[in-house]
């Protein structure tokens, strides 16, 4: 199950960049406004359930990836 996490990795960071870089430019007023959210968020979850297959409920939660908000910070 590694390899299917590790493979999407690249394709999220990809992601959350592009997603800092519109939220830095001051269009949108929420995270969720901008059309790339959707893009990350699926992403996230995606990993986030190939996770909790792979390591099982009780130790998901230190392997979890973190939300979208908390990926992209403060812009």
């Amino acid at each position: 199950m590694d390899h299917a996490i590790n493979s999407l990795q690249p394709y999220l960071e990809a992601a959350i960049d592009v997603l800092r870089d519109e939220m830095a430019t001051g269009r949108y007023k929420k995270l969720s406004d901008c059309p790339y959210y959707v893009d990350a968020k699926a992403l996230v979850d995606a990993i986030n359930i190939l996770k909790k297959a792979c390591y099982g409920k009780k130790n998901y939660p230190q392997y979890r990836t973190l939300p979208v908000g908390e990926l992209v910070g403060s812009c």
